[in-house]
């Protein structure tokens, strides 16, 4: 199944993430996907986490 996580962002170097992330986009004008504060790495880690 296919799912999207609309968070903070994301670390695809999290060693549960890896080759678990297809795709990220930012939807904040000027900003990355890149997590700061951890929040969307651990919600991604919970629905796709190795």
């Amino acid at each position: 199944a296919t799912v999207a996580v609309l968070d903070t962002g994301i670390d695809p170097t999290h060693p549960d993430l890896v080759d678990q992330i297809q795709d990220s986009v930012s939807f904040v004008p000027d900003e990355d996907t890149t997590d700061v504060n951890g929040h969307g790495t651990h919600v991604a880690s919970t629905i796709a986490g190795t």
